[in-house]
């Protein structure tokens, strides 16, 4: 069996933070070779996900979401109403219909038998928990406040799934008109316009500008070469997508380029500060301090680019600079979020008003997505209009004119 590069995230015997990677062959063959050298891990994940995928090591995340948060709101319930956490663990696995999570969730109880705490034993399974996730349990551990956690995070897990339905809604209908739109063009020029050139061919007759144009498209599209040409495009901009993902500056590059799509790169910028907002707000709440909340962050920012900018800030205030100034700085949140926040600061209450900016992003995103598919639709339909009568005049003029000649 091949071996799989894991990349890994925790901490030594003497506490002090690690990083690297390790080749095994398993997810718990890795866990086991970073036990004898001493690491306990905070973040197992392998680097060749697709391979890893098929293997099953990694939850596909279909369904996840909902099994998350059905697990936390559960747990918390039983944890408040007195059951101890095996108890409460194996009245989850019974409850949970997502095969992959519910197998994660045997997992942790097994480690957890074996003498880990619940933190420890989440950081096992990091294709189900995320750093987030495993930072929030370990400071509800040490709060004797699990059930609060967990409310919190299911919480937050329902507040991420809206959003991500509002900007799915949003793109779903402009997706669905320009697909619609491109497979009827194609379809016209490949099968349905041929026929007409051979038509217009055979009598002679002088064609319009537009129609010489159409036809010329036609004859691309229908060569034999063409289909190869754009297979070979999709595989060469496919791969360059990929090598490009490997890399933190092309990742990066990347992210800025969705970021500035016209409408829809605001509704993402929206999006990923309503949720850097609720996840600061979470872990101030929980008693994490700032510092560490932005470590934590990284990795689920969903934003490269707002990534770099948390990390940033960690210097920044390790420099000496304020909270607010180290915000300001990113030049990535609007004057009215650090207007907000600096006022929070004044009044020493940062999580709340981290909480209110949240929801005020979260009702601006939802009042767009209804502006947007309003202003959308009347421009799809314009734009679909425009290309039928191009194409109905482009086939239909000759006609005429072939009618007129024969009178």
């Amino acid at each position: 069996m091949p071996a799989i590069i894991y990349s890994y995230r925790g901490f030594t015997a003497t506490g002090e933070q690690t990083a690297g990677s390790t080749k095994a062959e398993s997810l718990d063959m890795a866990r086991e070779d970073l036990k004898r050298r001493g690491v306990i891990a905070t973040l197992l994940e392998p680097q060749n996900g697709a391979y890893a995928l098929l293997r099953g090591e990694i939850a596909i995340p279909w369904g996840r979401r909902q099994a998350q948060i059905q697990f936390f709101r559960t747990f918390a319930m039983l944890a408040r109403a007195g059951k101890n956490t095996d108890d409460a663990l194996a009245i989850t696995v019974t409850r949970t219909t997502n095969k992959l999570f519910r197998e994660s969730l045997m997992a942790v109880r097994a480690e957890m038998n074996a003498g880990a705490s619940l933190s420890e034993a989440f950081a096992t399974r990091p294709a189900s928990f995320s750093p987030l996730q495993v930072a929030m349990i370990r400071v509800g551990e040490k709060a004797g406040a699990i059930d609060d956690i967990l409310d919190r995070l299911a919480a937050f897990l329902e507040e991420e799934r809206a959003n991500s339905r509002r900007i799915t809604g949003a793109l779903a209908y402009p997706a669905v008109v320009l697909t619609s739109a491109i497979s009827l063009v194609t379809f016209m020029f490949t099968t349905i316009i041929p026929q007409f050139a051979t038509f217009f061919k055979s009598y002679d007759v002088e064609l319009p500008a537009v129609t010489k144009v159409m036809l010329s498209i036609s004859a691309v599209l229908t060569q034999p070469v063409t289909p190869l040409v754009v297979l070979l495009g999709c595989v060469a901009a496919g791969f360059l997508l990929y090598r490009a993902l490997q890399t933190a500056p092309g990742r990066i590059a990347l992210d800025r380029v969705r970021l500035r799509i016209p409408l829809f790169g605001n509704l993402v910028r929206k999006s990923i500060v309503s949720r850097i907002s609720r996840l600061l707000s979470l872990l101030l709440q929980s008693g994490v301090d700032i510092d560490q909340s932005l470590e934590i962050m990284l990795p689920v920012a969903g934003s490269p680019v707002f990534a770099q900018a948390l990390d940033d800030m960690r210097a920044d205030l390790a420099s000496g600079s304020s909270f607010v100034q180290a915000i300001e700085t990113t030049k990535l949140f609007d004057g009215l979020f650090i207007a907000l926040l600096d006022s929070g600061a004044e009044t020493g209450a940062v999580d709340q008003t981290l909480i209110t900016i949240a929801n005020y992003y979260d009702d601006d995103i939802a009042a767009t997505v209804v502006t947007l598919n309003a202003a959308l639709q009347p421009v799809l339909l314009l734009f679909l209009g425009v290309v039928t009568t191009l194409i109905a005049i482009g086939v239909y003029l000759p006609l005429y004119q072939l009618v007129s000649n024969v009178r």
